[in-house]
């Protein structure tokens, strides 16, 4: 099978191209960034920011002739619609967008404004792909305790998180909108909190990994700073989210809407505890420093509707921290020098 994928160098969009092509799936990739052998954000070792690595197995998969990538700005219609004609891609998994915390104008841009047009080109393909859209599960907000876990319902009242949810959830209207309009076939799956090796720091488990793994190395002897861990939500290993759209990609009859999540509601704290174990660190640790404002207190997913397709999760909590640790401990020291 041919299949495109957007945001391909992110943090998911590279595990996904990685499983594609090891399933034995023909993959090109967008992403508005030139091509790199790593990802295309740093991390820190040692005091020092280091271009972050590609797992060392994943390598090969990217040296293969059924790999090509692109550089291009999705919002250039003309130039995605050229990307489109012709090009028989019988599934699109769109995971191109901005992050969290970016510039209301450039979440606006890259999240709504390159969604619709990425519909708009599909339409006009002769025999329009599937699209698997990435949205995020933050778009439901906080849920009353009865309505956990959190199910993939459009008639559910949301509220959105911040000004990132809101545009993931706008996309998705766009989406639904398209869909009724161009007869496509969009399904959208709402990603839970992702973690897994090459992680941004900007995340808990990434941050945390880090300055464990510093500790463990002899190169620090620092408290941990992070804040107040009071809170629960629905940690999935990224290589399990791969799995998890290509089932979509791949299957006779996915749903049009569910969440990609591990259906496990984890507290924040044990994701501290579990990397001190793991370390061996027998320091009287607590964590410490300010606490980022969160607003939800309880985040759990329902993933009845992947299971229904033989979905189960793959990496449990200890085995994604495991292989995160060791990411930092080999691949990242050895990037750093």
């Amino acid at each position: 099978m041919k299949v495109l994928v957007t945001g391909a160098q992110g943090f998911i969009g590279r595990y996904l191209c990685a499983h594609l092509l090891a399933c034995g799936h023909e993959v090109v990739g967008l992403g508005r960034s030139p091509e790199t052998e790593g990802f295309t954000h740093h991390v820190g070792w040692a005091g020092r920011q280091v271009a972050a690595p590609l797992p060392r197995a994943m390598q090969p998969l990217f040296r293969s002739s059924a790999y090509r990538y692109r550089a291009l700005d999705l919002t250039d219609a003309e130039a995605l619609a050229d990307s489109l004609d012709g090009a028989g891609f019988e599934v699109i998994y769109h995971l191109a967008g901005a992050l969290r915390d970016s510039p209301i104008d450039q979440l606006v841009r890259s999240n709504i404004v390159a969604s619709q047009l990425l519909f708009d080109a599909a339409a006009g393909v002769p025999v329009p792909p599937r699209i698997v859209f990435g949205s995020s599960g933050s778009v439901t907000g906080a849920l009353p305790e009865a309505l956990l876990p959190v199910r993939a319902d459009r008639a559910q009242a949301v509220q959105p998180v911040d000004p990132y949810a809101v545009t993931k959830r706008a996309a998705e209207d766009l989406a639904v909108v398209a869909q009724r309009q161009h007869d496509l076939q969009i399904v959208t799956g709402r990603i839970f909190a992702v973690m897994g090796p090459g992680q941004e720091e900007r995340h808990l488990c990434g941050h945390l990994a880090r300055q464990f793994a510093e500790r463990r190395a002899g190169l620090s002897e620092a408290e941990i700073a992070v804040g107040p861990l009071t809170v629960t939500r629905d940690f999935v290993d990224v290589r399990d989210v791969a799995a998890q759209l290509a089932l979509l990609g791949e299957t006779a009859a996915p749903p049009d809407l569910c969440n990609i999540a591990s259906g496990r509601e984890t507290p924040t704290a044990e994701v501290f505890r579990t990397l001190k174990a793991l370390t061996g660190d027998v320091s009287e640790l607590a964590p410490s420093g300010p606490g980022r404002r969160l607003e939800l207190g309880r985040s759990v997913a329902d993933i009845s509707a992947l299971a229904g397709l033989g979905f189960a999760p793959a990496y449990d909590l200890e085995r994604s921290l495991s292989d995160l640790l060791d990411w930092y401990l080999v691949e990242v020291a050895e990037a750093a020098g």
